[in-house]
């Protein structure tokens, strides 16, 4: 039998993959371990450590007999999934246009200006992380729907969005001392969000709305999906036991 000891590794902040890679050992490691040879990774790992920011989720994707399979094969993924730490030539800027056409839906009701139209080469649901999406520079509006972020080119969509979005819930959620960042990606989102509901703790999208339509829409929506198809045991999520508790039926 042919040992098989490469393979190919995914991280994902929030949901949005930001890189891969590939390794034999215990390389994928280096992903959560603020010592990585990427920069960028790092600044994951302090956002982490310093701001009770998400870390990254890491995943072993697929093992090979050799080196250079897993090369090709992180060649491949890194030109499906474009993720911003990898450092890849053939990249180019692109808008959006379905969120970006939603988001002006919304303008109008919300009282903001139409939005600006922004180029990027990476996922555009990093708008609604609190790192922001890397852009083309953009000159904003002061009435714009979009504010500048903490770093030069990284652009950020207003809070006030935030409950016309539930689809993108796990890029936003609310990350409090009571709902530590490392503890809820431990096991995966949904899981832990499960937990959180059942101890009664703060609810990591209390800061949007308390709705509790809105919320199951929310948490059952694709935002918490994004690692069941790595698996072919998709986490199950209970709405009914969900409402429940939110309605305070169960017994301690």
């Amino acid at each position: 039998m042919v040992s098989k000891k490469f393979y190919t590794y995914i991280s994902y902040y929030r949901g949005i993959p930001v890189y891969v890679g590939k390794g034999s050992g215990k390389r994928w490691k280096h992903t959560f371990s603020g010592a990585s040879g990427s920069e960028l990774l790092n600044e994951f790992y302090f956002r982490q450590k310093f701001f009770n920011d998400m870390p990254l989720e890491t995943y072993v994707l697929r093992a090979y007999k050799d080196n250079l399979t897993a090369t090709k094969a992180e060649k491949v993924l890194i030109s499906k999934y474009l993720p911003l730490c990898n450092k890849c030539t053939g990249r180019s800027h692109s808008v959006d246009h379905d969120m970006i056409d939603k988001i002006g839906e919304f303008c109008h009701s919300l009282g903001f200006d139409l939005p600006e139209s922004l180029e990027s080469k990476f996922d555009f649901r990093f708008l609604f992380t609190p790192k922001g999406l890397l852009c083309k520079s953009v000159k904003l509006s002061e009435n714009s729907p979009f504010e500048y972020g903490d770093q030069e080119y990284f652009i950020k969509i207003k809070k006030d969005f935030y409950i016309c979005f539930p689809e993108y819930a796990l890029q936003y959620i609310n990350m409090t001392e009571e709902v530590d960042g490392e503890m809820f990606t431990a096991f995966t989102s949904k899981r832990i969000l499960l937990g959180i509901v059942e101890r009664g703790l703060t609810q990591p999208l209390s800061h949007v709305t308390d709705d509790l339509d809105w919320l199951v829409s929310a948490y059952t929506g694709e935002s918490f999906a994004f690692s069941d198809h790595l698996f072919g045991n998709p986490h199950q999520f209970d709405e009914v036991g969900f409402r429940a508790l939110r309605n305070g039926e169960f017994d301690e």
